[in-house]
């Protein structure tokens, strides 16, 4: 079973899996520049493995994940980065790839975005959006029509 983070509402989810409890927080923020952050904070007790997932919008002009602060999935488009609103948290990172050697990304526009990890309480998985004028940021397929 795969939880989906783009679908959920409001700040907060429960759910029993595999017997565990699983809790985690959403926050949204919308920073400069059409960028949008969606931060899940992983609540739970106790160390599960399970796979999330989060939708790409389809008109989705880039997009960049991070796990506890450390880059983990990178761009998807090198040539449509406007570097003055790259966010500080991520500035740093980008700046410091060969982007001569773009490193490959499974991030995809109009495609969910799967992430299967042994997720331990604390950990902070944020997905950056970067939209085009017309996009709304980290909608579910459903909605995006």
């Amino acid at each position: 079973m795969d939880i989906d983070l783009s679908s959920f509402e409001g700040e907060r989810i429960s759910l029993l899996y595999k017997g565990q409890n699983v809790t985690i927080s959403r926050r949204s923020e919308h920073l400069s520049g059409n960028i949008y952050k969606h931060i899940f904070t992983f609540d739970e007790s106790s160390d599960i493995r399970y796979c999330v997932k989060f939708y790409i919008p389809s008109e989705a002009a880039n997009a960049y994940v991070t796990l506890n602060g450390k880059k983990l999935l990178g761009f998807f488009n090198y040539c449509n980065i406007d570097l003055k609103y790259l966010p500080d948290e991520i500035s740093k990172d980008h700046r410091q790839e060969d982007n001569s050697h773009h490193h490959e990304t499974t991030l995809t526009p109009g495609e969910y975005q799967k992430i299967n990890f042994r997720w331990h309480k604390g950990d902070m998985l944020i997905f950056y959006i970067f939209c085009t004028e017309n996009t709304v940021s980290g909608i579910s397929p459903s909605q995006e029509h």
